[in-house]
């Protein structure tokens, strides 16, 4: 049997490697990223919040 080069098949791993013959995931996620879109849904509820009557009684309660 003969032997492996290490540094031959190391170059061969590394340029597969670099040119994405190896995939990162099964499966790729094209689903809105939902972490950003709550952040902009609860900023826009809060700015509403801070306009209603309900938030100025609560915010002069002492």
């Amino acid at each position: 049997m003969p032997r492996v080069n290490v540094q031959e098949e190391t170059k061969i791993f590394g340029e597969k490697l670099r040119s994405g013959y190896f995939a990162q995931e099964r499966s790729k996620n094209t689903e809105v990223n939902y972490a950003q879109e709550k952040e902009l849904r609860d900023t826009e509820a809060v700015k509403a919040y801070t306009q209603t009557e309900l938030f100025e009684y609560i915010k002069e309660m002492r």
